[in-house]
């Protein structure tokens, strides 16, 4: 094998890399990965892109020979004011991959030295998690090399869904036939112990979860609520407690939990109410539903019809355009509820983690 050795690119030298890079990739998930870069990017977070690459150190002094054999790109974990009390240790890999022909007896040796350098690099940063998502179909030879190659393990199979949903104007004339059984608390951030009560919550809507199972091998409650504070599209003004409207055993304490996340969201707006719109503007923004869980106590009531009717009714709220979440597909509970409330398939994925 020729003398390989890693190198930690630049900024400026990704418009040369993502071509080769992600030619390999079907056209949505490219797009999927060059969208998150440009967000990056937007919002001024040029030092949360990391960019690993193999160089052939034996043809360095010929410019074409110098073009990196292959390449990682990964997120670092970000930090917002609302959550600096929050260490986050998690990072996604967009993806990794060749840019040349390589020879099949030299490729392990490469990922081996990708691995090194993006391990360590990523341990350098804090990071002790990382997650990875490709397409949602049979990985080829060469993409299953590059995930086990890099110590990767696969957890679930995801669906995305999406809705389109009503502005205020059009739902104000809408009734539901029954009350509902369920009211959602936004969370007091001003309350040192809330985010504490949050997480115990959340940590018991984890017993026998369908979501991810495999997951809680790898984040605690404490680590995942980490994570979801961290990204770009945190709004803590979506987070709820699930509390009863009417008595039921837990009746003295709440029964659940909601997270939502505001994409392209127009931050003066914080209220989800339905006077908060502008019927004369069309928005852009897309509410997204991170988690909702219910404590094995309260399930098997149907509970979960009540509680994704709120999820749409605070995400018109905001007159959001659409609504979109992910569900494990071997989750048939919740893929049926959520096609119930007429969400359909967009896309489909497949997600694997490690632990550094």
């Amino acid at each position: 094998m020729p003398t390989i050795c890693p190198q930690l690119a630049l900024i400026h030298d990704l418009p040369a890399i993502l071509p080769n890079l992600l030619q390999d990739l079907s056209i949505g998930r490219a797009q999927i990965v060059v969208d998150q870069i440009r967000g990056l990017l937007d919002d001024g977070n040029q030092d949360s892109v990391l960019i690993v690459t193999a160089i052939d150190q034996d043809s360095s002094t010929n410019e074409a020979a110098s073009k990196p054999l292959a390449a990682a790109i990964a997120i670092l974990p970000l930090q917002h004011g609302e959550s600096a009390t929050a260490s986050n240790d998690s990072a996604t890999l967009l993806h990794a991959g060749w840019m040349t022909e390589v020879a099949a007896s030299d490729r392990a040796g490469i990922i081996e030295i990708i691995k090194k350098q993006l391990d360590e690099t990523l341990s350098q940063r804090g990071v002790h998690f990382v997650q990875w998502a490709c397409d949602g179909f049979s990985l080829t030879e060469v993409a299953e090399a590059w995930f086990e190659g890099l110590g990767f393990r696969w957890v679930a199979d995801l669906e995305y869904m999406t809705k389109s949903l009503q502005s205020a104007a059009e739902k104000t004339s809408r009734h539901d036939i029954k009350p509902p059984r369920l009211r959602l608390s936004p969370m007091d951030w001003n309350n040192e112990s809330a985010l504490t009560m949050f997480t115990d919550l959340v940590e018991q809507t984890y017993v026998e979860t369908l979501d991810c199972p495999v997951l809680l091998d790898y984040r605690s409650a404490e680590q995942t609520i980490a994570g979801y504070q961290s990204n770009a599209s945190f709004a803590p003004e979506c987070w709820f407690t699930v509390w009863p409207t009417t008595p039921m055993e837990n009746d003295d304490k709440p029964i659940g939990v909601a997270i939502l996340a505001r994409h392209n969201a127009k931050r003066n707006n914080t209220n989800p109410s339905s006077e908060s719109g502008n019927d004369a503007v069309s928005s852009n923004e897309v509410v997204e539903l991170v988690y909702m869980g219910l404590v094995p106590s309260v399930r098997g009531q149907r509970l979960g019809i009540d509680l994704i009717r709120s999820v749409i009714a605070i995400a018109e709220g905001f007159d959001a355009s659409r609504l979109i979440l992910a569900v494990d597909q071997q989750n048939d509970f919740a893929s049926d509820l959520y096609r119930a409330f007429g969400l359909q398939p967009m896309l489909e994925e497949s997600v694997w983690v490690k632990s550094l």
